[in-house]
């Protein structure tokens, strides 16, 4: 949850570090409160702990709205007829947790959970459809500037 890892993310990264992790990704729901706040507070948290790479991602609202981005992926995972209509700018969506479970409860025989189905819908989502949430866009620059240079 975001509570421990605000509170634990410092030494969650010194340990990843010692285990031989190069690069950090820290993913935290903005729930409706700063982002420029959240950020720092994080940075701070991690602080000398040295990555090759570290990214801090920050959905505006949920780490739902990302999942509304991929409609075949909401087919797919909930084995719904067809495609459901998601919001052309998900994160706008207020709550898009509830809107998610909602979707799924009009369009599906499957009752959303949030813990057994994010995971889900993470594998069957085309990354490319995460273009629609602004607060997404850090990860594309961060993996080609990680890792695609790596590769040549």
């Amino acid at each position: 949850g975001c509570g421990a890892l605000r509170r634990k993310c410092g030494s969650w990264a010194k340990v990843l570090r010692n285990r031989g992790c190069s690069h950090l990704i820290i993913l935290h729901d903005a729930d409706r409160n700063n982002c420029g706040a959240i950020r720092k507070l994080l940075e701070d948290r991690i602080g000398a702990v040295q990555f090759r790479g570290t990214v801090i991602l920050i959905p505006t609202e949920e780490l739902e709205a990302w999942l509304l981005c991929d409609p075949a992926a909401l087919k797919t995972v909930f084995k719904m007829r067809s495609e459901p209509s998601t919001p052309l700018r998900p994160e706008t969506v207020p709550n898009p947790k509830e809107f998610l479970g909602e979707l799924v409860r009009k369009s599906s025989n499957t009752r959303y959970i949030n813990t057994v189905h994010n995971q889900r819908i993470a594998k069957a989502l085309e990354i490319s459809t995460l273009g629609r949430c602004p607060s997404f866009a850090a990860y594309p620059h961060f993996i080609q500037t990680s890792f695609c240079h790596d590769l040549q």
